[in-house]
């Protein structure tokens, strides 16, 4: 009998005990968009941000998106208190996301301002210089979301066009 009360009382805490778990409630993302979006944030699977910075918040999955386009990083910069996105601000910011980029494999190839729904708005390519790297090119988007600095970036397998470019501008205009 004592086996059994023991058995009982064992079962119930590992009971209770997956229950609390499966009632934490997973991260919501922090903007939305008019696209099909999965989002997983950094809290809710361990190890997710794992080689990431401070500023990592999780990873998008645009659904109906192909391959390479499909899985973004989502950076948020909680501390950045400017309202507007300038040249200096977007290196700072790649920097941040990362590291110094005078001693990383990651080379900027290209770092612009343009005009977004959400105003001046930067994008960056880093190609990475390591010929037998499985990802040769990250696109970064980073700019203002309801007044919050955040980046995109997206990790390209092969070489990327200008159809994969304009997808990913057009990702960014759906959110809000």
């Amino acid at each position: 009998m004592l086996k059994v009360a023991g058995f009982t009382i064992v079962f119930s805490f590992l009971l209770s005990t997956s229950l609390a778990f499966a009632q934490k409630k997973p991260s919501t993302l922090p903007v939305s968009s008019s696209e099909l979006l999965e989002f997983v944030g950094k809290r809710d699977q361990k190890m997710l941000d794992f080689g990431k910075t401070a500023d990592f918040s999780g990873v998008i999955t645009r659904v109906h998106e192909k391959e390479d386009l499909r899985i973004v990083d989502l950076y948020e910069f909680k501390d950045i208190q400017a309202v507007s996105m300038d040249l200096a601000l977007c290196k700072q910011l790649l920097i941040r996301m990362f590291g110094p980029l005078d001693k990383i494999s990651l080379k900027v190839v290209k770092a612009e301002i343009y005009n977004s729904h959400t105003g001046k708005t930067c994008e960056a390519q880093l190609d990475d210089e390591d010929k037998e790297a499985r990802i040769v090119e990250r696109k970064v988007i980073a700019g203002f979301l309801n007044a919050r600095a955040m980046a995109l970036v997206t990790k390209v397998s092969k070489k990327s066009g200008k159809a994969e470019q304009e997808s990913i501008r057009k990702f960014w205009d759906t959110l809000r």
